[in-house]
């Protein structure tokens, strides 16, 4: 099994476009909060719209619960995709 590693925080327009890109679409939830949800009929991800950047810690949960690799984050930030 593949170790998720990420030390870099990552900003929140980025980490949207990112979802957007790999199937998800955002849906407004009240509180300060928004949800993604994807394709793949897995749980929907919960973000924070006031905490920018996206913390280390919540990215390794999202990429956990969507299944995308982090290497596909890595890809994506390194402007390769």
């Amino acid at each position: 099994m593949q170790t998720l590693e990420c030390n870099e925080d990552v900003s929140l327009d980025t980490f949207r476009d990112f979802l957007c890109l790999n199937g998800y679409h955002f849906r407004l939830l009240g509180g300060g909060h928004e949800q993604w949800e994807g394709v793949r009929k897995r749980r929907p991800v919960v973000l924070s719209r006031t905490v920018c950047p996206v913390p280390p810690f919540v990215i390794r949960q999202v990429l956990r619960e969507t299944g995308i690799p982090m290497d596909a984050l890595r890809a994506y930030l390194a402007g390769e995709t």
